[in-house]
């Protein structure tokens, strides 16, 4: 193999490695709602405030979002423990159980998606239909924030 060969192979093998190291890193952080403090009723005051929730109203934005905080929670948790034990496969790995643990996260992601859905639209259904419009319009305005920062899609 010819010096310019060796150089760009060791090259490529040099990035994919930093590549990895970086993403390995960027699973080890704890999701925002940790980073950031925010909790059910932190949340719950925002949307009052912007959606103009009467007393009645909060009261069950926040009981519906504590109902599904343990889940959310142990949901985080387990998302983590699995990101870990796959980065943990890169100096031993084994393909069955990387694909077991890949299984594993997308059952768990699949569950986040659902108490998401599930949780927003309980929430809807709260609402009056001028809130309606307003959460409609925070909605886009959160799509768009998180295009701009992530691109299409989320």
């Amino acid at each position: 193999m010819n010096k310019t060969a060796k150089r760009t192979l060791l090259a490529a093998v040099a990035a994919g490695a930093v590549t990895v190291g970086f993403a390995a890193s960027s699973w080890s952080k704890p999701p925002f709602a940790e980073r950031h403090g925010l909790d059910p009723e932190r949340f719950a005051e925002r949307m009052a405030a912007r959606l103009d929730l009467s007393g009645q109203q909060e009261d069950a934005v926040m009981d519906i979002l504590s109902g599904n905080a343990d889940r959310a929670r142990d949901n985080r948790q387990r998302m983590r423990e699995l990101k870990r034990e796959l980065a943990d496969l890169r100096s031993d790995f084994d393909s069955a159980r990387a694909e077991a643990l890949a299984g594993e996260v997308g059952a768990v992601a699949a569950d986040m998606a659902l108490a998401r859905a599930t949780t927003g639209a309980e929430i809807y259904q709260l609402l009056d239909e001028e809130q309606r419009a307003r959460f409609e319009e925070l909605q886009e305005q959160r799509r768009k924030h998180r295009a701009w920062r992530h691109g299409p899609g989320f």
